[in-house]
């Protein structure tokens, strides 16, 4: 779900979309990466929704970001400035980290599940380690 069109009300546009899918109450699966400065939206649409939230962490060795990071093939979406790319995934990492421990300490009502994947992990094999998890 691209709506972005790299503007800021793309950006925001998007960002009402998916918090309207966070309030679903019909089963779905989301991604997002730490959630940014709307975080408190997100989690509240999603404890509003009544459903139970599974949040699982697909733990990619660093290494393997920053090179991921380095094919992509357009800059990320306003208000978001790409840096460089060793920085940029170095502060995503991080953010992400002290996002997992927070939502680990304040939401109760979420399941989480923090799964490693390893730079040799072929799809399937990332699916079915979701899978196991959630079953």
């Amino acid at each position: 779900m691209d709506n972005t069109n790299n503007s800021y009300s793309g950006e925001y546009f998007a960002l009402y979309r998916f918090i309207e899918k966070c309030n679903n109450k019909e089963p779905c699966i989301l991604e997002f990466s730490g959630s940014g400065i709307h975080a408190e939206n997100i989690y509240g649409a999603l404890l509003q929704s009544g459903m139970m939230i599974n949040v699982v962490w697909l733990d990619a060795p660093i290494e393997l970001c920053k090179v991921r990071g380095k094919l992509r093939k357009s800059a990320v979406p306003a208000p978001y400035e790409w840096g460089d790319i060793e920085d940029s995934v170095e502060s995503i990492y991080s953010n992400i980290e002290h996002k997992w421990e927070y939502l680990r300490n304040y939401f109760e009502e979420f399941k989480f599940y923090r799964i490693i994947i390893p730079a040799s992990d072929k799809p399937d094999t990332i699916a079915e380690k979701i899978i196991s998890r959630l079953s």
